[in-house]
């Protein structure tokens, strides 16, 4: 069994490198990395494992991905048996990192599988497996902070999946498609792909078998420095942000059928809103209570 791994990358040439290292050094070694450039500088291959996809640098990671996979579909001949990790390529593992993608996929044949995520500096779970709880519109980290001993099962089920280590059988690709860059073109896509798998009849589950290590930020977060008016277009309204608008209303109406669509967009919309208040609010009290 062949594994493809996809790797976008965009002018971050130090960390591409450090994970092909890191992939040298496998225990599992029959695999193909297809690196998709999308950057301004281009990253030039020069191990023969490699192959390398430039793609528009006006491409963000949905369309940098769906590049990806679609070589490995026309110029590579994978077998159906076959599998496509989707990995980021800021993420650390272990040598024995693709032992475990094997592993994982013999025992759960047909099925999408996720990574676990360790925060690097604490060594606790950023995200496992994620529930949809439909009252509340959300779906749920579920053993989240935990250190990875105290997760006792070898595999946990889930509704969707993250881009750090996402395992798809070839044959699930070409049955359910590609990542819909159109709609969501850098956040949520990466949920959206293991759940329209889930609606298919797939099993989607979470390994204990693979595990990543990634040091994670907040994009767009609350910048104190701007204005309040500035703040609320980065956070709701700029592609780099979690919180975009147009991403949660693309997301909620591809998901989920049209009433109960309308009730998760609003309902997300209504918790952002408030997030954003309660920071800004936040802030103006830390600024009154240091200017007096």
């Amino acid at each position: 069994m062949k594994i493809y791994i996809v790797v976008p990358t965009y002018d971050r040439i130090d960390k591409i490198n450090n994970l092909i290292k890191q992939l040298e050094a496998q225990t599992y070694q029959d695999f193909k990395l297809v690196v998709v450039d999308h950057g301004k500088e281009s990253f030039i291959n020069t191990k023969g494992f490699i192959d390398v996809v430039k793609s528009s640098s006006m491409k963000w990671w949905t369309g940098a991905i769906n590049d990806g996979i679609k070589y490995i579909l026309e110029n590579l001949s994978p077998e159906k048996d076959d599998i496509i990790l989707v990995i980021n390529d800021d993420v650390l593992i272990k040598n024995d990192y693709l032992e475990g993608v094997i592993k994982s996929i013999n025992d759960n044949s047909n099925s999408v599988i996720g990574s676990i995520c360790l925060d690097e500096k604490t060594n606790k779970t950023v995200y496992v497996n994620m529930l949809l709880n439909k009252i509340k519109a959300n779906f749920i980290y579920i053993n989240k902070g935990v250190s990875l001993s105290d997760i006792k099962e070898e595999y946990i089920e889930s509704d969707v999946l993250k881009g750090r280590g996402t395992v798809f059988p070839v044959s699930i690709i070409q049955n359910i498609g590609l990542y819909n860059e159109e709609r969501l073109p850098h956040y949520k896509a990466d949920h959206e792909l293991p759940w329209r798998a889930k609606r298919f009849g797939y099993r989607v589950i979470v390994s204990r078998n693979m595990v990543v290590y990634s040091l994670l930020n907040s994009p767009n977060t609350y910048n104190k420095k701007l204005s309040i008016l500035k703040n609320f277009k980065n956070i709701f309204f700029e592609m780099r942000s979690t919180y975009r608008i147009k991403d949660l209303w693309n997301y909620s109406h591809i998901s989920f059928r049209t009433m109960y669509a309308l009730y998760y967009f609003v309902v997300n919309f209504i918790k952002s809103m408030l997030i954003f208040i309660k920071i800004v609010i936040k802030n103006k009290m830390r600024f009154e209570n240091e200017n007096p």
